[in-house]
């Protein structure tokens, strides 16, 4: 596999009139937000190679758009599937080096056709997911962290399949949560007993929401409210992940 980077670059432009014409460059688009007194013009990049230099793609950007050294080009990086590898395969590429010490990974990734990969992963293993927009698989999702880190015994969300469905089952004693992943050939209202268990996980409540808290943070910084939503159909969640940021306390 070879790995790959998305970068996006972030240029403020003091003179409107100069925000439009760089905007009409084809990897660029002018932001509706106007603030700090300044238009916002947005660089997509697909690049080779898991390393990037942030700081000589800001030089670049800053040099061609004519900016001076006193105005911030905000530049971030985050790793681009290969969807022709298996994801559980790319945990390093996907979640880093240190992903072999986190007690739970979840990555979703629309690929549009109102479809989306994902992937679960944990001590005990990894698996790979599938969801269509016949469910609201990230919602649910987050509505499950919710749940749990609230203080409910037992919570359940669906990723679903055409047909059959991957059912989270998240059950609490104390602080402790076992997280199981479930596969069904029908999607529909069966006893989780009759489901395939396909990985299980034993993490804390609160890992357990902060895992959910990333995969949804990673989602909205990949592919914005708007994008998330042409890709897979459902309107991104944002009130199960506003939820989750005042249940952990993060500003």
């Amino acid at each position: 596999m070879s790995a790959r980077s998305h970068v996006r670059v972030t240029i403020p432009f003091v003179d409107p009139d100069a925000a439009q014409r760089f905007a009409e460059r084809p990897d660029a688009a002018l932001l509706p937000e106007h603030f700090r007194q300044r238009w916002w013009v947005r660089v997509d990049l697909e690049l080779d190679g898991r390393e990037t230099d942030l700081d000589a793609i800001r030089a670049r950007y800053r040099s061609l758009a004519g900016i001076p050294d006193s105005e911030f080009v905000r530049a971030y990086s985050w790793p681009t599937p290969d969807f022709d590898t298996p994801l559980s395969e790319q945990l390093e590429a996907l979640f880093g080096a240190d992903h072999a010490r986190r007690p739970l990974l979840i990555g979703f990734y629309p690929t549009g056709a109102g479809w989306a990969r994902g992937v679960a992963a944990g001590p005990s293993g990894a698996i790979d997911l599938s969801a269509s927009d016949l469910s609201d698989a990230l919602g649910e999702l987050g509505a499950l962290a919710n749940v749990v880190l609230r203080g409910d015994p037992v919570a359940r969300s669906s990723f679903a399949e055409e047909p059959g469905e991957y059912r989270w089952v998240a059950r609490r004693t104390g602080e402790r949560v076992t997280l199981s992943i479930l596969s069904f050939r029908d999607w529909d209202d069966v006893p989780d007993e009759r489901g395939e268990r396909l990985l299980s996980i034993e993490c804390t409540a609160e890992q357990l929401a902060e895992a959910v808290l990333a995969c949804l943070d990673d989602v909205l910084a990949r592919y914005g409210e708007h994008g998330y939503r042409a890709l897979f159909g459902h309107d991104y969640p944002t009130l199960e992940r506003d939820a989750l940021r005042r249940q952990l306390g993060v500003a």
